[in-house]
């Protein structure tokens, strides 16, 4: 026989992310303007 879950605990909601912070993850249009130079100078 199941038992009912009554125990239910209320944690605290982590903090939304304000502007001028880090994304976690960019979407797709924004990975393709991302300048890349990462590779750039420095071959001979």
């Amino acid at each position: 026989m199941a038992r009912k879950f009554k125990d239910f605990v209320v944690r605290d909601k982590p903090r939304k992310r304000g502007p001028l912070q880090h994304k976690k993850s960019k979407n797709k249009s924004e990975k393709r303007q991302q300048k890349q130079t990462r590779y750039k100078g420095g071959g001979k």
